[in-house]
């Protein structure tokens, strides 16, 4: 196949990703940020990867964990939970970072399906605080297994040291734009 009709096979749906892949440059348009600083370019763009990566890590999740009736939302409040449950929506809301709405909806979910309840403290009724029930605790059990592999695989041929030196930055910057 020549070159011509490379590209006319991408066009219509080339079955070789590789074939895809390098046509597919070729017809995406112009790089208008050669002129620009380094970090402002996509290759160096931190934001840009840090999407990305997260992007990939939640829908390997959420299809890790489909089969056990879950979200990657639901997984999310549960991994929270399971290591310290009690706490306020609020306090909830600022560990998920998630959206108050988004997380209000997440929870009335969880909470049909049995895996939490909402209490407030008889001494101040203003705040509701969130609790795993068994079902809950059993479910992030089950979920642990599946999810695992994911960042496992994502963190595989880094050493301890680079691990230890990813953590303290990835912390270093959640501290900094999160507390």
């Amino acid at each position: 196949m020549n070159k011509a009709d490379t590209n006319v096979a991408v066009r219509r749906g080339a079955s070789r990703p590789a074939e895809a892949a390098s046509s597919q440059d070729s017809l995406s348009g112009r790089n208008r940020g050669t002129d620009l600083p380094e970090d402002w370019q996509l290759n160096g763009n931190v934001a840009h990867y840090f999407s990305r990566i997260i992007n990939r890590l939640n829908l390997d999740l959420a299809d890790r964990v489909r089969a056990l009736d879950i979200t990657a939302q639901h997984y999310r409040v549960l991994q929270i939970l399971y290591f310290g449950d009690g706490i306020t929506i609020g306090a909830l809301r600022k560990r998920i970072v998630i959206t108050l709405p988004v997380l209000s909806r997440v929870l009335d979910q969880m909470q049909q399906r049995g895996l939490l309840v909402r209490q407030s403290k008889p001494e101040d009724a203003r705040y509701t605080y969130i609790f795993l029930t068994q079902k809950g605790v059993d479910a992030y059990e089950k979920a642990w297994p599946e999810a695992r592999p994911i960042i496992d695989d994502a963190l595989e041929g880094l050493t301890r040291s680079e691990l230890r030196t990813l953590l303290s930055l990835i912390q270093k910057i959640d501290g900094r734009i999160n507390e």
